[in-house]
């Protein structure tokens, strides 16, 4: 009888041992699901706001670029026309040596994807000359645009500027503040190599060539201030060196004779 009692003590130990383990186990199974539910809310949130911002972005681009085009069909004054991201965007243009400057700065522009924009106002427009500032948002990633491509897509905008016969002036990208949060987001590896794909352009189209990227590393190793606001986009007083220094090169090439 003794012997009885402790097999059915036993055997009640091992069934509320054997539900103990179903239940932890029914337990976290559902709490694994729930993690998964939540991750997979996360994900789709964090897709969704990139989604939009992407979408958000694609507009201001279309519009400006519309806003861009419409300024230019309305006038038929020779203009100096500049082409650009945020950096170029934000800056105030006076006319230059008496010729009116067009401001086609577009943020959030990309070299990559400038062609076709660059033909419609080279098309809607004339003038003497175009000032090329493109390339600090191909750097943006990832994925960032190779060295090669970027080098393929600025030969093609060189190319097109040529051909509506006026004198070009090319503008080295602006150097990166890394201790700023906004400079993470991009490729300064990149950047190096853009650079040196516009001063190679340059200096194989006999194009004079705006170096910005030299003039601000050297005003900041001089003066020991910082040029940006976020890393990237530059302050009122590196804007103005920006233009400053842009404007004195584009005066060289309206004095060039024409070839």
């Amino acid at each position: 009888m003794r012997r009885d009692k402790v097999l059915l003590l036993l055997l009640l130990g091992c069934l509320v041992c054997t539900s103990g383990i179903a239940i932890y186990c029914k337990l976290d199974s559902v709490r694994m699901d729930k993690r998964m539910r939540d991750a997979d809310a996360t994900a789709t949130t964090a897709t969704n706001v990139t989604t939009a911002l992407n979408d958000l972005s694609g507009f201001y681009k279309r519009t400006r670029r519309g806003v861009c085009l419409s300024e230019l069909r309305s006038q038929n004054d020779p203009l100096i026309v500049l082409f650009g991201d945020s950096i170029l965007e934000q800056l105030y243009f006076p006319a230059l040596d008496g010729i009116n400057a067009f401001n086609a700065g577009v943020s959030g522009a990309k070299a990559l994807e400038s062609l076709e924009f660059v033909g419609d106002v080279l098309a809607a427009s004339h003038g003497p000359l175009v000032i090329l500032a493109l390339g600090i948002n191909d750097a943006f990633g990832p994925p960032a645009s190779a060295p090669e491509q970027f080098a393929a897509v600025y030969e093609a905008l060189v190319r097109a500027i040529l051909a509506s016969g006026r004198k070009t002036v090319l503008v080295t990208l602006p150097p990166l503040e890394s201790d700023k949060s906004e400079s993470q987001l991009l490729s300064g590896t990149n950047l190096d190599a853009y650079n040196a794909v516009i001063r190679e352009t340059g200096a194989r189209h006999a194009l004079l060539v705006a170096d910005i990227n030299a003039v601000l590393t050297q005003r900041r190793l001089k003066n020991y201030v910082s040029q940006t606001v976020d890393g990237v986009h530059l302050t009122a007083a590196a804007a103005v060196v920006w233009r400053d220094t842009v404007y004195a090169v584009a005066r060289q090439a309206l004095a060039q004779p024409v070839k």
